[in-house]
């Protein structure tokens, strides 16, 4: 019933946010299989940090967007979407490619590129590396996984980042191999709780959930 009535809107606008690496990578074909569905739907989209997505999300500054999980605010409604697990990201040919997965213990001495510090998931890094007794011979630290892979391209080290981002830098010549110790990274769809959602914002929230769950996430 809510998608029959939206096609029969004759136009409709969203505005959505999200973490800059999401917007930038997976989040276009989101976009653009909804806009194939509902061609007369405007979509704003915009990449913000945590904080200012939650600001804006609880405020209705925008219908809805995309945050990392842990998400902690009574006032947003959190519903978990999509999950991805964390892979090792180096040029075609670096001798590690040829393991299954890899461990702190393999990365012992390797020069790494990892992603600025205060996130849960350095934290969650650092203990892994801790628990091994393996010292991280930390080249370079980014605050972008696009620039990450991109400086592991070029053979500065390796990158430890989330899959489902990585995937969209393989083009550049990269190799991704899991992690071990397993660290998800996992992301929820966010609305005000205090606020209804528009039939735009819930047409729109029923098509990530089919979309993602059908395994689109690259």
């Amino acid at each position: 019933m809510l998608a029959e009535d939206l096609r029969n809107l004759a136009s409709g606008q969203l505005r959505v946010v999200g973490p800059p690496s999401f917007v930038e990578g997976i989040f276009a074909g989101t976009v653009a299989s909804f806009l194939k569905k509902y061609p007369d739907i405007q979509i704003t989209v915009d990449s913000r940090n945590h904080e200012t997505i939650v600001e804006q999300a609880v405020c209705r500054a925008v219908d809805c967007g995309f945050l990392k999980m842990p998400v902690s605010n009574p006032n947003l409604m959190v519903h978990p979407i999509i999950k991805a697990r964390t892979v090792c990201v180096m040029q075609k040919g670096h001798p590690l490619e040829a393991l299954r997965s890899i461990s702190p213990v393999d990365l012992k001495g390797v020069p790494l590129i990892i992603l600025g510090k205060g996130r849960t998931f350095q934290r969650q890094l650092e203990e892994a590396f801790r628990s091994e007794d393996v010292w991280m011979n930390v080249k370079a630290e980014t605050h972008a996984i696009g620039a990450s892979c991109a400086l592991a391209a070029k053979g500065v080290g390796v990158a430890i980042v989330n899959e489902m981002m990585a995937r969209n830098y393989q083009a550049l010549g990269l190799a991704l191999i899991p992690f071990r110790p397993v660290i998800h990274h996992e992301y929820a769809f966010v609305a005000s709780s205090q606020i209804p959602m528009s039939r735009v914002s819930k047409a729109f929230f029923e098509h990530c959930c089919d979309y993602f769950n059908a395994g689109n996430a690259g």
